[in-house]
């Protein structure tokens, strides 16, 4: 699921102008099959659409785009289905983990099982041998320092306001005298 996020956050990073831009049918084939990530993300929208949702056309005409292109070709066809078929259980599984936090936040007390460490899928023998732990980086841990600074500050500031109030007003005679009510005050 990580992966799927990863891949789906660059390539909408990275194509974003494109995507708000272009239109027409022939300049999407054309863009579409200019590069490998734009190829397989619309195999994997297709993918995740269904089948019945009438979009296994544009499956069909990609493969066919695909394998009929002289730079791409019948070879590349099974591999690209292959990765976004991958991709496409990456993202499922994404939205499934997604639908299960909010569940588990919407009600804490019911822990769901399927939440505990799952491994992750596999894409490729790099990723496999690849075991990076993550720490927060610099602006993560500066954000974390201010907003606990923050937090004690307003506490500090709650206490004293407190503290004040419980305290009498020195030489208020309200609490102990009753006001005289006129018609200017």
């Amino acid at each position: 699921a990580r992966s799927a996020f990863a891949w789906l956050t660059c390539i909408l990073t990275e194509e974003h102008d494109w995507y708000l831009t272009a239109r027409c049918p022939a300049c999407i084939v054309q863009h579409v099959l200019h590069s490998e990530p734009t190829i397989r993300f619309v195999a994997v929208a297709s993918q995740l659409a269904g089948p019945r949702s009438g979009f296994r056309c544009w499956l069909n005409a990609l493969e066919t785009a695909v394998c009929e292109d002289p730079f791409w070709g019948d070879a590349f066809w099974p591999d690209i289905e292959e990765r976004a078929s991958r991709l496409t259980d990456g993202v499922q599984e994404l939205v499934r983990q997604c639908y299960e936090l909010s569940a588990t936040l919407d009600n804490p007390a019911r822990v769901n099982p399927s939440l505990a460490k799952t491994p992750m899928p596999v894409y490729g023998s790099r990723s496999a041998s690849c075991t990076i732990p993550l720490k927060p980086s610099s602006f993560a841990r500066k954000q974390l320092r201010l907003t606990r600074e923050e937090q004690r500050y307003r506490s500090s500031l709650l206490w004293n306001c407190s503290q004040e109030m419980t305290q009498p007003l020195a030489g208020c005679t309200t609490a102990t005298q009753s006001r005289r009510r006129s018609l200017t005050s």
